[in-house]
């Protein structure tokens, strides 16, 4: 994880800011830019109706986020059960096979034989 200074260095930044004072006269004032990063850290120390709205809004998103990660990422298969895993792992190469194979320069026949002989018949040792 990286230090706080090196987080207030990336997500905020010293700034300055003009404003004429309505006598042709200009007034500059100290200010920060932030990025969206440093906005979020900053509202997350808020307290209020608003601060609480935009708090829960923020929490909700990365849950519904972290929802769509976890749908999204394969379950293991179970590896106490040796079939179950060889099924796997088949229906993991074949995949790979298919995306690999047009593209690849590297024997291009071997891919070729590997999906031959699992649409033929199931996988062997004699024919891996």
């Amino acid at each position: 994880m990286n230090d706080s200074s090196d987080l207030s260095s990336r997500w905020f930044r010293a700034a300055d800011y003009q404003t004429s004072t309505g006598n042709s006269a200009v007034r500059t004032y100290a200010a920060y830019d932030m990025t969206r990063q440093g906005f979020t850290l900053l509202a997350m120390r808020f307290t209020g109706k608003k601060a609480l709205r935009f708090q829960i809004r923020y929490i909700e998103e990365f849950e519904r986020m972290e929802a769509k990660l976890k749908a999204q990422t394969p379950a293991l298969p179970n590896f106490s059960n040796p079939a179950e895993a060889a099924r796997a792992w088949e229906g993991k190469l074949v995949a790979v096979v298919t995306l690999v194979a047009p593209t690849s320069y590297i024997a291009p026949n071997y891919f070729e034989g590997l999906l031959a002989r699992k649409v033929n018949s199931s996988w062997s040792a004699s024919t891996v």
